[in-house]
């Protein structure tokens, strides 16, 4: 894919974008066509932008068509983890992250029910809960068709009703560890991508294993308590069953304040660690310190390890790559703890 570095590349790319659209649309013979726009609902589709949206697809095809909106809404005990995580792989920090949703989550979902209904009009939206369609004899996939009308023929032979998972949870480890990436190593710097970012895989991060992410019992309370107003709002409007949250789902957050590093997980880090530059190993080292208990020993052990490798990693990366029976050796004899405490 070339890179849209100029802004008349930006033009260019979003001219045949649209010209690709309507020829597709034209080749079309279905009567009900679905488009995948989950970042519709973001602040930067304002009600101008959706106006503009609407006129173009009326334009290209004919005037009786209708035009309708399929949202889910999610419980906010899994939907604020969740797309703060997307946040993190955007390149936010977590404290960022958490804050933006904080300052979002009173009205949220009412003010983005309320743009498509002034838009689309109120008919023309529909509003689900995302459990239900995940509970679907149908699947995911085969839920969506069949609450869009198709008929239920075609969605039971669908060979969409199996959905595969494309999109997983990170370790709180690995949050921790993106999360100071991304504030020591931006991803955009001034109005530019950081060359610093295309030095390693960012994949490398998402995959560490270890405990399940979470956001802290106190944050995660704090976020799911604000929101109960604006999520009523839309189960009352569309008729749907509210959500409730207990005290006893924030006492089960404990991967969010665990801060024990297991071997799994250590063990990780160091057959990669040499794959990554100087800079991202500091960052490495950096997390490790900040989210690891002293008075332990295994924050002894956790320490020993990431200086061990961060003051030979310069000097010996080429000496440790050419030398896989070494490496392996020591990784296979450098075993604080047991994996006992992973939680994946």
């Amino acid at each position: 894919m070339h890179r849209l570095d100029t802004e008349e590349k930006v033009e260019s790319q979003k001219k045949t974008t649209i010209m690709e659209i309507e020829s597709q649309i034209k080749k079309f013979s279905g009567n009900t066509l679905f488009f995948s726009a989950e970042s519709i609902s973001s602040n930067k589709y304002n009600e101008q932008a959706l106006h503009r949206i609407r006129s173009f697809f009326t334009e290209i095809t004919n005037h009786d068509v209708e035009l309708g909106i399929l949202m889910s809404i999610r419980n906010p005990y899994k939907f604020y983890p969740s797309i703060i995580q997307q946040q993190l792989k955007g390149g936010m920090n977590l404290s960022i992250a958490f804050d933006k949703w904080l300052d979002l989550c009173a009205d949220y979902f009412q003010n983005i029910t309320l743009r498509f209904e002034r838009i689309f009009g109120k008919d023309q939206v529909k509003i689900v809960r995302f459990e239900d369609f995940i509970k679907s004899e149908e699947g995911l996939v085969g839920a969506t068709l069949k609450h869009a009308g198709l008929q239920k023929s075609f969605v039971t032979q669908s060979v969409f009703t199996k959905t595969k998972r494309s999109n997983p949870s990170m370790s709180q480890e690995a949050s921790w560890i993106l999360s100071n990436i991304n504030e020591d190593i931006p991803k955009i710097v001034g109005s530019t991508a950081n060359p610093e970012r295309k030095k390693f895989k960012i994949r490398r991060v998402l995959e560490i294993p270890g405990q399940r992410f979470q956001l802290p019992p106190e944050r995660l309370k704090l976020i799911v308590e604000k929101s109960k107003e604006d999520l009523d709002w839309v189960c009352d409007r569309y008729d749907l069953k509210k959500y409730t949250v207990g005290n006893a789902d924030f006492a089960t957050t404990d991967s969010a304040t665990n801060e024990y590093w297991s071997a799994k997980t250590l063990r990780y880090i160091v057959s990669r660690l040499l794959f990554f530059p100087p800079k991202v190993r500091e960052s490495i080292h950096h997390t490790l310190h900040q989210h690891s208990k002293p008075s332990t020993m295994k924050w002894a052990a956790s320490l020993v390890l990431s200086k061990g490798i961060m003051m030979i990693a310069p000097i010996y990366d080429y000496f440790f790559w050419i030398n896989g029976p070494v490496r392996n050796w020591i990784l296979a004899n450098i075993n604080p703890w047991t994996t006992s405490e992973v939680h994946s």
